[in-house]
């Protein structure tokens, strides 16, 4: 960790996991789990709940901010009005149920996104349109 100067940044508020993960993935390989088992303080007393009361447009566009940084660091290049609709159409606390024209636009920034990580050599495709296709037909 020393060596790549990885360390949780306290610029995150309730995000630093995400961010140490996804800035340590430029360094290392970071596996995926077959199965996730989450469990989540629901007292409403932790940090990450506090900082999703205290700081919600804050934490919406790093959260979006941090994912977008991992997706140019993979190759893709998104335009500020693509990346906005990221951070529209998939915010970090919930799968929001979309209208017509946005799932045509998510399905849309989806593809642009596949097309352009198989161009870069993307090898875990298969597992990628499994994400995409659960998370639009969730």
């Amino acid at each position: 960790m020393e060596e790549k100067n990885l360390s949780y940044r306290e610029d995150c508020p309730g995000l630093e996991d995400y961010r140490f993960y996804m800035e340590a993935s430029r360094v290392g390989k970071i596996s995926c789990l077959a199965d996730v088992h989450i469990h989540r303080c629901l007292s409403g007393d932790g940090v990450s709940n506090g900082s999703l009361r205290e700081f919600t447009a804050e934490r919406a566009r790093l959260f979006n901010g941090i994912r977008c940084d991992w997706l140019r660091m993979s190759g893709v290049r998104l335009s500020k009005q693509e990346e906005c609709l990221l951070g529209q159409l998939l915010p970090e606390d919930r799968l929001p149920v979309w209208n017509r024209q946005e799932r045509e636009q998510l399905t849309n920034l989806f593809s642009e996104i596949r097309s352009q990580l198989v161009a870069g050599g993307f090898a875990a495709i298969w597992e990628l349109d499994e994400i995409l296709f659960s998370i639009l037909n969730h």
